[in-house]
């Protein structure tokens, strides 16, 4: 197995599923070849920066990425590994 990310059904979140990203995505992308709706979520971080100016950064996709290749994208991100949520949780 590759990289393992967090993933919750659709219809009950609550339950966290550990699944290879590859595999993730191979099965979801062929639901939607199959016009079926997903039946599965992904976690994600996404974190948009501005500077004083009130001006947005944005990335530029890499060409040779399979989804959305060489496009701006809005924000810097990735999907939360399995095991890592606990680095993303903030007490205020």
């Amino acid at each position: 197995m590759g990289e393992i990310i967090i993933t919750r059904k659709i219809q009950n979140p609550e339950i966290i599923t550990p699944v290879d990203r590859a595999a993730f995505y191979e099965k979801e992308i062929q639901r939607a070849k199959e016009g079926k709706e997903p039946e599965i979520s992904v976690d994600v971080v996404n974190i948009l920066l501005f500077n004083e100016h009130r001006e947005m950064f944005v990335q530029k996709r890499s060409k040779d990425k399979y989804h959305n290749p060489n496009l701006l994208d809005k924000s810097l991100g990735g999907h939360i590994e399995y095991g890592d949520m606990e680095k993303f949780l903030f007490r205020i």
